[in-house]
């Protein structure tokens, strides 16, 4: 019955929303400050700096619903949440997994930081924003015309500017054949006009948007950023805290398959989002863009023990990765002062990678 899209659509949406009303109710709060500020001047009709003054639509949106201000970007917030589980769900069957892979690919979404954050920190304009990216991936590979990409991409930038990740994304598998998006199945020629004409957009609609001289001046590699995650080693950790255990898995994967369609794609998008990660003091959120290429390939991981019935392994990376999420994700806000949620964490990671490395040299190919 699951094979039928909108049923696997609905029920995966209905298990997403579950979860995410749970991790608003069990996770850490969050008050309203940061860039969360800047969102409520523009929900009241204000005008806001660059570059959150660009980001109306999530704000926008909110605003069209009855409720308190809070409730109404809860609404939006774990809506897309859901909304993205049951996107995900069409993706895998999309690109073939398995039911069993698919299963983990949505476990991994709804125990990621990204799901428990962003359910947890309502006033935030990213979520649509990862919709929108979701949805993006899923319609590549059913290449819809180019312009349906061109004009989703540039709504898109409407919600947050990040969303112009898709635009590698699509190169980078053009280039290599890779298969996370429908990048390969566009001419070049089509990809070159999606690419202009969404950066053109992007800077004619911020001439609109908002009084220029407001704008935030932006500068090449800005050494405060270390200073402000604690180094470079910190950093690293920060961009690694993203994803946890998953992303060992993920990184396992693809270099156990040594397959250039795999490898090139995702190593090309990763020096991308890793390299952006030096421009924003939020380093976990940049990292977020992966999380389609992460949970994908993570599940692969899973999925190929499973398959060699190697069910000690499967339990212990899932639950490895769940202990990771609750101990990490649920306390958000306390980590990084717990040394006891530290210890616990870095256990977790430090069993995953001992596993990873331990059956790394089999042949693990899909």
């Amino acid at each position: 019955m699951l094979e039928r899209p909108l049923i696997l659509f609905t029920v995966s949406y209905v298990f997403g929303l579950v979860t995410a009303i749970t991790w608003l109710a069990f996770g850490e709060a969050w008050q309203i400050f940061g860039d969360a500020v800047h969102y409520v001047s523009l929900y009241e009709g204000e005008i806001a700096p660059a570059p959150w003054g660009y980001r109306i639509m999530t704000p926008y949106l909110a605003s069209l619903l009855p409720w308190d201000m809070v409730t109404n970007f809860s609404v939006v917030s774990i809506n897309s949440m859901a909304l993205i589980t049951g996107v995900l769900a069409l993706y895998g069957r999309k690109v073939g997994c398995s039911f069993s892979c698919l299963l983990i690919m949505i476990f991994f979404w709804m125990t990621s930081y990204a799901f428990a954050y962003y359910s947890t920190a309502i006033v935030r304009a990213d979520p649509p924003m990862l919709l929108m990216l979701a949805t993006l991936f899923l319609l590549s590979q059913y290449r819809v015309h180019s312009i349906v990409l061109l004009l989703l991409i540039s709504i898109g930038t409407l919600f947050h500017e990040m969303v112009l990740v898709l635009i590698p994304a699509l190169w980078l598998d053009k280039v290599f054949s890779g298969k996370i998006t429908g990048g390969a199945n566009y001419q070049y020629q089509e990809l070159f006009l999606i690419s202009v004409f969404s950066l053109l957009f992007l800077v004619v609609s911020r001439f609109f948007l908002i009084d220029i001289s407001t704008a935030v001046e932006l500068k090449g590699f800005n050494p405060s950023i270390l200073e402000y995650t604690g180094g470079l080693l910190k950093h690293a950790l920060r961009m690694y805290a993203a994803y946890g255990p998953v992303l060992l898995f993920c990184l396992f994967f693809v270099f156990s398959q040594r397959i250039r369609s795999i490898v090139g794609p995702f190593v090309g998008l990763l020096f991308i989002v890793s390299a952006a990660t030096f421009y924003a003091t939020d380093t976990l959120r940049v990292m977020a863009l992966l999380y389609i290429f992460v949970f994908f390939y993570g599940s692969k991981w899973i999925s190929i023990h499973l398959k060699n019935k190697e069910y000690n392994f499967v339990i212990a990376f899932i639950v490895l990765q769940f202990v990771y999420s609750l101990v990490v994700y649920a306390h958000l806000r306390s980590f990084e002062t717990s040394m006891f949620l530290n210890a616990i964490a870095a256990i977790a990671s430090l069993a995953s990678l001992i596993l990873c490395i331990s059956i790394f040299n089999k042949k693990l190919r899909i």
